[in-house]
Order: C-alpha cells, then structure tokens, then sequence
C-alpha cells in the first residue's frame, strides 16, 4: 500500500510538470514566430486613442464580462497621414498614454506590440526542462505501477 501511495505522489507532479512544460514550450514556439514576423516593423511613437471594455471577448456563460480585459486602440502618425487601429486586448493602458508600436512598413494598418527575442528564450529555458521532468516522472510511475503489478501478480501464484 505505501509503495502506492509514493506512485501516487510521484503522479501528480508528473501530469502538473508534463502540461506546464507544454505550455512553455508553446509559449516560447508562439513569441519566436510573433518575433520573427515583426522584425522588419518600424517602431514609432503612439498614443491609446480609445478604450472599451472588451464584453464580446470575455464574456462567460452567464454573460458576466470581465472588467479587467479592454480593447485598446492607438493613434499613429507616418509621412503625415494620421492612423487609428486597434492594438489589441489589453490590461493597463489608459486614453492619452504614450506607448512605442511597431508597424508593418508596407502596411501602416498592420500594427504590433514590438516582442524582444529574450521572451522566447526564456519560455524555453523554463519549459524544455520542465517538459523532461514531467516526461521522466510519468516514466518512472509507469515503471514503479508495471513492477508493482507483476510482484502481485507473482505473489497471487
């Protein structure tokens, strides 16, 4: 019985390791391409224009909204054209905040928060091993349970 409680045990962190790692390493995966994708982008100068609060997005089934998420729009200017888009879904930011932007040189409409390769990184550094320590306690519990089972197996002989 105690040989079952520490497989147990050694369960848990597996499936909380395992997932988390996922996670990381998805999020290290998504910001190297947000990263790669905007690099070339034009960083400028921006002011939030506009923001509401974002009810359609975080709404859940009771169509309760959650005050803290916000749909923020930035005015820019490029060769004296003046531009306002939405920036995108956000905490934080209030009217007439000044903020750095990055944007598409063939397209002023295509905008982004600029994204620092360190991000990726990080994920990374954090999720990889976190994805091998899961993966490895899962295999140990697999090991203990079938070692287990088969010193039952043979004591019920």
């Amino acid at each position: 019985m105690e040989k079952l409680k520490i497989i147990f045990q050694e369960s848990k962190i597996g499936k909380f390791l395992l997932p988390l790692g996922i996670i990381l390493l998805y999020l290290s995966l998504s910001s190297f391409i947000k990263a790669i994708i905007i690099k070339d982008y034009i960083k400028i100068d921006a002011v939030v224009s506009k923001v509401e609060v974002a009810k359609d997005i975080y709404t859940d089934e009771t169509k309760a909204s959650y005050d803290d998420s916000y749909r923020v729009y930035v005015k820019y200017k490029i060769d004296d054209n003046e531009y306002e888009e939405e920036l995108g879904i956000f905490n934080g930011y209030k009217k007439n905040d000044k903020l750095t932007i990055s944007y598409n040189k063939d397209n002023p409409k295509d905008i982004a928060l600029p994204i620092s390769m360190a991000w990726p990184i990080i994920f990374a550094v954090f999720g990889f091993p976190t994805f091998i320590g899961g993966l490895v306690c899962i295999i140990i519990v697999l090991k203990r349970h079938k070692k287990l089972l088969e010193e039952e197996s043979s004591k019920d002989k």
